[in-house]
C-alpha cells in the first residue's frame, strides 16, 4: 500500500519533535497515508503491521548505552524474523555525542532482500536544529519520489454558497442556486 510508517523512540522527546516534523512534511508534500507509531507506548501487533503494510518506512532513535533504544532493537527483531523485504527505509539517529543509531539499525536489516536504504539520513546531536530541519526536508523529498500525490481539495475561493429549497410536501431539500422547473 502506498504510505510511509514512522516507527520511533524518544527518552527526552527531542527524537519525537524530529518525527512530528518529518511527518507534517510528508502530509504537506501530499503522502497518501503517514502513520507514526511510539514504540515505546503502541501495539507492537500494529506496527508490524503497518511495516509490512506500506512500502515506506522510517526507523527513528537514539544510541543507548552504545547501542539502539532497546523497543527499536526488538521491533527491528520482529521484522527480520518475519522476512521484512522489498521496501524502502529512512533512519533518524539521535545522541549526544557518538551517535551509532544509524549504523546499528542498518547492519540489523542488511540482510533483509530487497531492501533499499534512503541516501539522506538525520543526525540529531541532543536537540534538533536548523541542520537536522534542512536533513528532514531531504529525507521528505527522498521518499516522496515517486510516490502518487494527493493533491489538497480545495474549494473555489469564489464559488457562491448553494440556496436550499425545501419541498413542503416530502421535506426534500434541494441546494442549487435556482429552482429546477419541475420542484
Amino acid at each position: 500500500e502506498e504510505g510511509i510508517v514512522i516507527n520511533y523512540t524518544s527518552i527526552y522527546g527531542n527524537t519525537k519533535k524530529a518525527v512530528e516534523k518529518l511527518a507534517e512534511l510528508l502530509e504537506e508534500k501530499g503522502c497518501p497515508k503517514v502513520v507514526v507509531n511510539d514504540l515505546a507506548r503502541c501495539d507492537w501487533a500494529e506496527a508490524v503491521e503497518d511495516a509490512f503494510r506500506y512500502d515506506r518506512m522510517v526507523l527513528a532513535t537514539t544510541t543507548y548505552n552504545g547501542d539502539i533504544f532497546p523497543f527499536m532493537r526488538q521491533f527491528i527483531d520482529h521484522l527480520t524474523e518475519r522476512s521484512y523485504s522489498n521496501r524502502f527505509v529512512g533512519f533518524i539517529e539521535n545522541g549526544s555525542w557518538a551517535p551509532q543509531a544509524d549504523r546499528i539499525m542498518k547492519g540489523m536489516l542488511e540482510k533483509s532482500r530487497n531492501v533499499v536504504f534512503a541516501k539522506n539520513g538525520v543526525k540529531i546531536l541532543s536537540a534538533v536544529d536548523e541542520e537536522n530541519l534542512a536533513q528532514l526536508e531531504a529525507l521528505a523529498e527522498e521518499l516522496m519520489q515517486g510516490m502518487p500525490v494527493e493533491e489538497p481539495c480545495e474549494e473555489a475561493a469564489d464559488a457562491a454558497p448553494k440556496k436550499k429549497f425545501v419541498c413542503k410536501v416530502c421535506g426534500y431539500v434541494h441546494e442549487a442556486d435556482s429552482l429546477p422547473d419541475d420542484f
